[in-house]
């Protein structure tokens, strides 16, 4: 008798339970949007990927112009926090022609999420792998010489100001980056121009393969970033610089993997390489930190590159058995 009741008891839970039953929540294409293409996280929870998501450039008929116009479209947006994905190695594709900033996955203000087990690629003009809209934006730079900007203030995630340290002259304004706690664990992302980019503090990326075909794969802006056991791949060993940026003296300060305000951060046993053309040459670093204190940097193997790491600002890094091939 006992035997019997504890068998329903087990069903009934297994009914009212399904979520843990299955571990996850799974998404696939049903759960695209049918305007915008993407997949819409808003709630928490622990999800799966179960099938191939495809997303192109969004159309759309302006009424007023008579004409198609053209959006980026994201494969996946989380809006939600403590959102854990398994892609259970479905990948998810994001391709344009046509427009800028498409996207794998768009983290729009959130915290503690956790990315795994799955590919990317993304392709177009301006693609990112993984994209985080920063937690807050009050850490501004407020540039004194900078009048090419038109405006007295400029952040980090303005690619005018990215590059601009606090020792060329512009005044610091208090950093105030929250913890952003995102995990990005055993991914192969593909961009065209920035595998991962991500901000504020306490951000990882590991056991994962980033690949650009730009020059920057990973960018993180923020303290105590980790870098582990990744292998990291650019094609591009040029600056591209603008004609703004020529016309008033800005060095574009790009490497593999680019930190700024990086305090504490580690990168640690990763394999980073340059696979350019044949008569390419060698890119520059495969390092670049901008006013990034006490970063660890140990058990890197650098292929393809001049040297390991560029500094700059107010800048200091402890270095141990890194390799330059």
């Amino acid at each position: 008798m006992q035997i019997i009741t504890v068998f329903w008891i087990l069903v009934l839970l297994a009914k009212v339970s399904p979520i843990y039953a299955d571990e996850c929540i799974q998404l696939g294409v049903k759960d695209q949007d049918k305007k915008y293409q993407g997949i819409g996280i808003r709630s928490s929870g622990n999800y799966c990927i179960i099938e191939i998501i495809k997303v192109n450039e969004v159309r759309t008929f302006d009424g007023h112009s008579w004409t198609y116009r053209y959006q980026p479209s994201t494969a996946i947006g989380i809006h939600a926090s403590n959102v854990s994905i398994d892609f259970r190695q479905n990948p998810a594709i994001s391709a344009s022609s046509s427009v800028n900033n498409q996207h794998g996955v768009v983290i729009s203000e959130q915290h503690n999420t956790y990315l795994k087990n799955g590919t990317l690629r993304v392709i177009g003009k301006q693609a990112v792998g993984v994209i985080h809209r920063a937690l807050s934006s009050k850490y501004i730079y407020l540039p004194s010489k900078v009048k090419y900007l038109k405006r007295d203030s400029c952040d980090a995630r303005d690619w005018q100001c990215e590059d601009l340290s606090y020792l060329d002259g512009l005044e610091k304004a208090p950093l105030q980056y929250q913890d952003a706690n995102i995990t990005i664990d055993n991914m192969n992302i593909f961009a065209t121009y920035r595998g991962v980019q991500l901000a504020d503090n306490h951000n990882t990326i590991r056991n994962s393969t980033i690949e650009v075909d730009d020059n920057t794969a990973i960018y993180l802006m923020g303290q105590y970033p980790v870098i582990e056991n990744n292998t990291i791949i650019i094609h591009s060993n040029k600056n591209n610089d603008t004609e703004t940026q020529k016309k008033y003296n800005i060095q574009i300060k790009d490497g593999a993997i680019k930190l700024r305000d990086a305090k504490g951060g580690i990168i640690r046993n990763n394999r980073i390489i340059y696979k350019g053309g044949l008569f390419s040459g060698k890119a520059p670093v495969a390092i670049n930190l901008l006013d990034s204190k006490g970063v660890l940097i140990e058990g890197n193997t650098v292929e393809g590159f001049e040297k390991l790491l560029r500094e700059n600002g107010d800048t200091s890094f402890t270095e141990n058995n890194n390799t330059i091939k």
